[in-house]
C-alpha cells in the first residue's frame, strides 16, 4: 500500500478501515466478542459495547490503526485499553455507599462497597483477590500480545474450561491446545519465577 509522505500514511485510511471492518470473519468477530466479554468485567459496559465502541472509533478514525498491526489485534487492543481506563475511572469515582455493578463468574453484583464489606462471601480479602486475579490475567495476556491463539486459550482457561470443552471453545485439536498451554506456562514461569497458578 504505497502512498504519499504525509504522517497519515502510517495508518489505514477511511476506505481501508471500512474494508477491514467488512472483511472481519465470523471467527474473528467471535474472538473479538470474547475479548469484549473478558475485559468488560469490572466495568459498567453492556455486553458488546466495548467491541462496538472500538469499531466505531476505528471507523471514525478517532483511533488510527497502524499499517503494520493486524486489524483484529488493533481492535482487541482498543477494547483492552477502553476497559482498563473505565475500571480506573470507576475505582476513583464510586462512592463507598453507592451501588455499582461488578461482573464476576457470570453474575452481576450491584451492591455498594459498604454492603459488600460485611459479607462473608465478599470480604476485603476476597475483593482484593478478585482484583489481583484480573490484573494477573491482564499481565499474562500482555505477554502474548499479537498471539491470538495463546490469548484465546488464556481466555478459555480463565472461564474454567478444560479438556474437550476447552478444545471446542478455542476450535483447536487437543495436541495443539496442550502445546499452547505449555508455551503459556513456560512464558509465565520465565516472567514470574513463582508462577501465577496456571
Amino acid at each position: 500500500m504505497a502512498g504519499g509522505t504525509g504522517p497519515d500514511d502510517r495508518s489505514l485510511d477511511d476506505a481501508e478501515v471500512r474494508a477491514a471492518i467488512g472483511a472481519l470473519t465470523d471467527a474473528e468477530l467471535l474472538r473479538l466478542r470474547k475479548v469484549d466479554a473478558r475485559y468488560r468485567a469490572g466495568t459498567d459496559y453492556e455486553p458488546g459495547a466495548l467491541l462496538k465502541s472500538a469499531l466505531c472509533q476505528a471507523f471514525l478514525r478517532e483511533r488510527k490503526c497502524p499499517r503494520h498491526v493486524a486489524f483484529v489485534r488493533f481492535i482487541a487492543g482498543s477494547i483492552r485499553s477502553a476497559a482498563s481506563h473505565r475500571r480506573k475511572e470507576l475505582r476513583r469515582q464510586v462512592p463507598f455507599d453507592t451501588p455499582f455493578p461488578v461482573v464476576s463468574g457470570g453474575r452481576v453484583d450491584s451492591r455498594s462497597l459498604a454492603e459488600r464489606l460485611p459479607s462473608p462471601t465478599l470480604d476485603p480479602e476476597a475483593l482484593l483477590m478478585e482484583r489481583e486475579n484480573t490484573d494477573a490475567v491482564d499481565a499474562i495476556m500482555t505477554l502474548f500480545d499479537g498471539d491470538d491463539e495463546a490469548q484465546l486459550v488464556i481466555l478459555a482457561l480463565t472461564e474454567g474450561l478444560k479438556g474437550a470443552a476447552l478444545c471446542a471453545e478455542v476450535d483447536l485439536p487437543s495436541n495443539r491446545v496442550h502445546y499452547v498451554i505449555r508455551r503459556i506456562r513456560r512464558a509465565v514461569e520465565k516472567r514470574w519465577s513463582e508462577g501465577l497458578g496456571l
